[in-house]
């Protein structure tokens, strides 16, 4: 589903022209004003830190032909290396907050401090360079306290490429590494200290490919990726091309051995990075991977919208299944009370809605909404939902509500208490339909 920001960008480039921030309004947002200085405010705060436009000396905006970030010699590529500490509460300050664990490397000039919001944007205009494997799972902790979407992040692993550039050397270590190059360091064991020590590594690790010949972001990136397994796919019913087939996206998966039984089930933001990452040479593997490898048989997959309906699909296959190798899930039976209220997460699906509809005295409840028409169904079931009294224990509704509870600012919510008649509701559902049509994904909270 195309942005705003998307359409655009195609209609600047293929006409390769220029326009006013007011005309972007009327034409783009639908809003109409004669006030150039906020027009500028309003179009300038969605294309500033938009890579692909640019404010042409006559106050006008114009489109820049983009090269993907892969593409880009090295010496243009800009780098974001980063340090992030691993304390829930640090990773929740950093996410509101201007971090100073970034900086921006980019043919040898480096910009110093970074928004970390304005860093997860344009999150696909940089190679992130963690400082270790710690702060780069912080900083994806960090952008689901953001959004509950999935990080599109392009990593480079310094040590990996490391090992590659320099394989008769042993650098196993950033003792190793700062002895064998002699970088002077900073005495500091604080994230922005560390982020300069990486910086001075990561120099090294350019200057040494480009001296090999790899001039190009796209090779360099090939090189840092950890060497796979030598896998025998003989024992499996599924082979490597399999595995790079399977879509970059949220969902469950779920490994049966050759009887057909399901042994483990699994959910993911990304299936055919975590399903490959059985695969992968990361050293040695834990017993309990080692034990479920010799014992899968094929994968299955199934593609969801967003990683809230992974949860509940998780959650209830594991129910179904019982697969041995699942930890045993323990979700408290509690009562705590909620309004009435719609959880509308992403779907996969053009002009559908999923809804989870939330009450006290009812389970979990799940339905399709296609954009357009009387709904009756949903009518029955929201008329359940006001009728419903007491409290309902269940696991699925559990799950949905904790995760609202975590992602309420990003999420889109219906609270059905606030509205006098179904009716009222079904407009609103209409309005969200009309958003997603226009490919306005950002969120809405309706109270």
């Amino acid at each position: 589903m195309k942005s705003i920001a998307d359409e655009l960008y195609e209609t600047l480039l293929e006409k390769r022209g220029e326009l006013e921030a007011r005309e972007i309004l009327k034409r783009f947002f639908k809003i109409e004003t004669d006030n150039r200085e906020v027009a500028e405010q309003i179009v300038g705060r969605v294309l500033s830190s938009d890579m692909r436009f640019r404010k042409t000396g006559s106050g006008t905006w114009a489109a820049v032909k983009v090269t993907t970030v892969e593409e880009l010699l090295i010496s243009e590529t800009p780098f974001l290396l980063f340090q992030m500490e691993t304390a829930e509460d640090s990773v929740r300050e950093q996410a509101s907050e201007v971090s100073s664990f970034f900086l921006l490397y980019k043919g040898g000039i480096s910009s110093g401090e970074l928004s970390f919001c304005n860093c997860m944007k344009g999150a696909g205009q940089y190679i992130f360079v963690p400082y270790d494997s710690k702060s780069l799972n912080s900083l994806k902790r960090a952008y689901r306290i953001v959004s509950p979407l999935p990080p599109e992040l392009k990593t480079l692993s310094v040590r990996t490429l490391l090992s590659a550039l320099f394989p008769g050397r042993t650098l196993r270590t950033w003792e190793d590494v700062i002895h064998e190059f002699a970088i002077i360091t900073l005495t500091s064991s604080g994230p922005r200290a560390k982020v300069q020590n990486l910086k001075e590594v990561l120099e090294h690790a350019l200057s040494a490919a480009q001296e090999q010949g790899i001039t190009v972001t796209r090779d360099l990136l090939r090189l840092g990726i950890p060497a796979r397994k030598e896998v025998d796919f003989s024992q499996y019913g599924f082979d490597r091309e399999r595995l790079n087939g399977i879509p970059q996206c949220p969902g469950v998966y779920t490994f049966t051995d050759r009887e057909g039984k399901v042994i483990y089930v699994g959910k993911t933001n990304n299936l055919r990075i975590r399903i490959n990452s059985y695969f992968w040479n990361t050293g040695e593997s834990p017993d309990k991977i080692e034990k479920l490898l010799k014992e899968l048989y094929l994968i299955d997959t199934t593609e969801l919208g967003s990683d809230l309906e992974a949860l509940v699909e998780e959650q209830r296959l594991i129910e179904r299944h019982e697969p041995k190798y699942n930890t045993r899930r323990s979700i408290p039976e509690r009562t705590v009370s909620v309004s009435r209220r719609i959880l509308i997460p992403r779907t996969l699906s053009k002009g559908m809605l999923k809804l989870y509809l939330i009450a006290d005295g009812l389970p979990l409840l799940e339905h399709e909404y296609w954009c357009g028409g009387t709904d009756m169904k949903l009518r029955v079931l929201i008329g359940e939902m006001r009728a419903s009294e007491g409290y309902v224990f269940d696991p699925l509704k559990s799950i949905a509500v904790s995760y609202m509870s975590r992602y309420e600012a990003n999420l889109t919510i219906i609270d059905i208490d606030r509205y006098a008649t179904v009716e009222d509701v079904e407009r609103v559902l209409f309005l969200q339909c009309e958003e997603m049509r226009r490919g306005e994904t950002e969120k809405s909270v309706f109270l």
